[in-house]
């Protein structure tokens, strides 16, 4: 009896291993497929966080960082010069060189007896030649052409014919020092002339002068010839 026990719990333990043998295939499939769907669902898990957070939290574009525009640098500015003011140009005091001489009469022929004056031309000079006058004078000159008409020669000489008079009356006398004047200074002949030049060193303060003419030598009376410098 206990043999038959043994052998039939023997044949029980032997279909038990066999069925347990032919269900384990099928097993080890379904819990690799249960497997299979844990794994999936666990990655499905994973997975749908990651999209919800991608399409609730999108990344923000990075858009193109702009750098701030460089402005030149001014170079300091130099400092102008300031500008003067433009002085007016004051007008060029006159050279007694340039003063104006009037003359009365002038060109015309003054008849003193058989002597015949003609006076061609008036100046101012500060200097006659390398002559120069004293400090605060000048020179004031007259051209001459004097005729002798008469038959006689008559002696002339300028210092004794020619003065010159101020307003005050203060007469002055021809300076003899120039080539000119001598030339004046002769024996005219009859129906001869003679040119020549009549020198005086007067003040420049002088404006107003009177020119005379003495031919007494040959029985004329005196000429006064008005004479003006302007500037």
């Amino acid at each position: 009896m206990r043999k038959v026990i043994i052998a039939l719990i023997a044949v029980v333990l032997i279909g038990c291993v066999v069925l347990v043998t032919k269900l384990s295939p099928q097993r080890d499939a379904s819990n690799r497929a249960a497997l299979a769907a844990v794994a999936s669902m666990q990655s499905q898990q994973q997975v749908a966080p990651v999209a919800t957070r991608t399409m609730s939290n999108p990344k923000p574009v990075q858009q193109p960082v702009q750098q701030p525009a460089v402005k030149p640098v001014e170079s300091p500015k130099q400092s102008q010069p300031v500008a003067k003011p433009v002085e007016k140009a004051k007008p060029p005091v006159p050279s007694p060189d340039t003063w104006k001489v009037t003359v009365q009469d002038m060109g015309q022929t003054l008849v003193a007896n058989t002597l015949q004056y003609q006076i061609t031309a008036a100046r101012v000079s500060m200097a006659d030649g390398p002559i120069q006058p004293q400090n605060g004078n000048m020179f004031l000159l007259f051209d001459m052409n004097i005729s002798n008409t008469g038959s006689g020669g008559v002696s002339l000489s300028p210092i004794m014919v020619f003065n010159l008079v101020d307003a005050n009356q203060t007469t002055y006398s021809p300076d003899v020092l120039t080539s000119s004047e001598e030339a004046l200074n002769v024996l005219l002949g009859p129906q001869r002339s003679v040119s020549g030049q009549v020198r005086f060193e007067v003040p420049k303060s002088v404006k107003q002068w009177t020119l005379q003419i003495d031919s007494s030598l040959v029985g004329a009376s005196v000429s006064n010839i008005p004479v003006t410098i302007s500037q």
